[in-house]
């Protein structure tokens, strides 16, 4: 089970009991299942929670609910954990066998959902919880929308120039009739869309009613106060956070706000020649180390043919590779307090640092350094296009890539790649899980948008996420699939070979947001890592304090997050290319 089925079923039980407690004016509660509900609600949000917190929530007086709290801790269902901040502040964690009882209750529970209500026959794996479909069935078109939106004018959005905004482009006619007004696009290549909406934040009255973000790029336009959150309006909306992947709405997310809806989420993946590794009796690699080994053994320049393609070129496109490959070693690049599997995303900016100069930044940049051998000769220069294009062409055995780029092979008739591709998480050092970063495109409606379009805005946002037309949009060549309906839709399962691999790593957890968190400077960091790094590597400046100039070139960045005002990023107008 997912862990947004997990919340979903948590927050089941608790709206289910209010109605006893309101209607039938039976107080039913139980302190120890109050407080596990609380509990098991922070954990899977990788967050924790103190022992007044815990006593608070279960509704009991509050020596009684310490009494149950040693209950707990007696029984081996939670532990104490202190701080390492503050020892003193001491924090209740659910141990493993909590953890157990709980994922055996939900599938039990959500098997008896499915019986009881005809839902995939019972069978857990069937449906999801909490999706906007609960079972298997065929999503049909999209339709038109029965009230107006009560807009004077177009419908005016600012998009990426990637595959699924242009898919979105050829279908404005049909929109138009379906949102029952004009609709105008304006769609920029990368660094152009990022001036862009910075330059539309800094205006008094916004030019867009929707406009696309980088997730990297939220954390900035987030603490500038240029996004209109949506926490009210999903309070009353009929869009389902549930029906997402899981990091693909926590990519939409800073500080506990919803400020994007994901509309062209992306996961960077470890793709593979089946064929290449099967001549050479070479088994799928689970570790970085597998990777160098792998990539040595299949390496044959004077063939044509090289281990690994992957992002290296100065700035952004190895800031990128190394913030991601370093998730791989078990680090994210900021101080995130780590809780159970996960890293809190919501903890306060001004707490946060750049987190490079320790063993997981050592090991990646080792990593790396070795991986050139094995690369193409044009890798010091070799961006998201450039690995893209290597692989596609048959020039590289293995290739870190997004997600969404890989119809670009997989429906070329001509590519060596196309049907003997192997998908896998990021390889992981010291058997620690793997997973892969979760990047691409939310939808988002600027703060200083007329407050007289702010509704339309969001009803016309709504539309353009639904299980409709995110099918619409995949049968007309759309490589982003992101919501558990649509997954269960038969006639969107098997239309592209890695839609089943993402649908396999989001039950597993292994799609995350952390390696590369929606936080303020995200996009600066990347583009210094990526100018330090690849110095290094190509000799140009000095190995041995490297990571601790990167900490020190961004600490005073960090350090304005602190004050009232924080600082706008002035220098770094410059998004620097990205596809991701």
């Amino acid at each position: 089970m997912t862990k947004f089925e997990m919340l979903a079923i948590l927050r089941f039980l608790e709206e289910t009991r209010a109605p006893g407690l309101d209607i039938l004016g039976v107080d039913a509660r139980d302190p120890i299942w109050m407080m596990s509900i609380a509990l098991l609600r922070r954990h899977y949000s990788n967050q924790s929670i103190t022992i007044s917190s815990l006593a608070q929530s279960s509704g009991a007086a509050r020596t009684t609910a310490l009494r149950q709290i040693d209950r707990m801790l007696d029984s081996g269902l939670v532990e104490r954990r202190q701080d390492r901040r503050s020892p003193k502040l001491v924090f209740i964690e659910p141990t493993d066998r909590l953890l157990r009882n709980f994922h055996e209750y939900c599938l039990v529970l959500k098997r008896q959902i499915g019986a009881v209500f005809g839902l995939g026959h019972s069978s857990e794996g069937a449906f999801v919880f909490g999706a906007a479909h609960l079972s298997a069935r065929i999503i049909g078109g999209p339709t038109k929308l029965t009230a107006s939106l009560g807009m004077d004018g177009p419908l005016r959005l600012l998009i990426k120039d990637e595959t699924t905004f242009k898919v979105l482009t050829r279908m404005t006619s049909e929109m138009s009739v379906f949102l029952g007004i004009p609709i105008e696009y304006e769609m920029l290549a990368y660094e152009d869309l990022y001036a862009k909406v910075v330059a539309n934040s800094r205006a008094a009255d916004s030019a867009y009613d929707i406009i696309a973000l980088d997730i990297p790029w939220l954390g900035r336009m987030a603490i500038e106060g240029a996004l209109h959150p949506f926490d009210q309006e999903l309070q009353r909306s009929r869009l389902n956070p549930f029906d997402f992947y899981a990091a693909a709405w926590e990519g939409g997310r800073c500080r506990g706000r919803q400020f994007g809806i994901p509309f062209s989420p992306t996961a960077e993946l470890l793709l593979y020649r089946t064929d290449i590794f099967e001549a050479h009796g070479l088994a799928p690699p689970s570790s970085p180390q597998d990777v160098l080994r792998a990539a040595e053994a299949v390496h044959a320049p004077n063939d044509g043919l090289y281990g690994i393609a992957w992002n290296a070129a100065r700035g952004q496109p190895m800031g990128q590779t190394f913030i991601q490959v370093m998730a791989a070693f078990g680090s994210p690049p900021v101080n995130l307090q780590r809780n159970g599997a996960g890293y809190d995303l919501n903890m306060p900016w001004e707490d946060l640092r750049p987190s490079l100069d320790n063993e997981a930044g050592e090991a990646t940049l080792d990593y790396l350094q070795r991986l050139v051998r094995f690369s193409p000769p044009d890798i010091k220069v070799m961006d998201w296009t450039a690995r893209g294009e290597a692989y596609r062409h048959g020039s590289a055995a293995m290739c870190y890539e997004w997600s969404t780029r890989t119809m670009s092979f997989e429906s070329d008739q001509e590519s060596p790649a196309r049907g003997a591709t192997g998908y896998l998480p990021h390889p992981s050092h010291d058997n620690a899980a793997r997973i892969s970063p979760m990047g691409g495109w939310v939808l988002s409606i600027p703060s200083n948008i007329d407050p007289s379009r702010r509704r339309g805005a969001w009803r016309a946002l709504q539309w353009l996420v639904s299980p409709e037309m995110s099918k619409c949009l995949i049968q007309n060549g759309s490589p982003a699939k992101f919501l558990h309906s649509v997954s269960a839709d038969p006639e969107v399962a098997e239309m592209q070979p890695v839609f089943s691999i993402m649908d396999s790593m989001e039950k597993r957890g292994q799609l995350q947001i952390w390696p590369r968190p929606p936080i303020p400077f995200m996009t600066s960091m990347m583009r210094i890592v990526g100018e330090e790094i690849h110095d290094v590597i190509w000799g140009q400046s000095s190995q041995k304090t490297v990571l601790r100039r990167i900490e020190d070139r961004l600490s005073a960045k960090f350090e304005t997050l602190t004050s009232a005002e924080p600082a706008r990023d002035k220098n770094d107008n410059t998004a620097y290319a990205s596809d991701a």
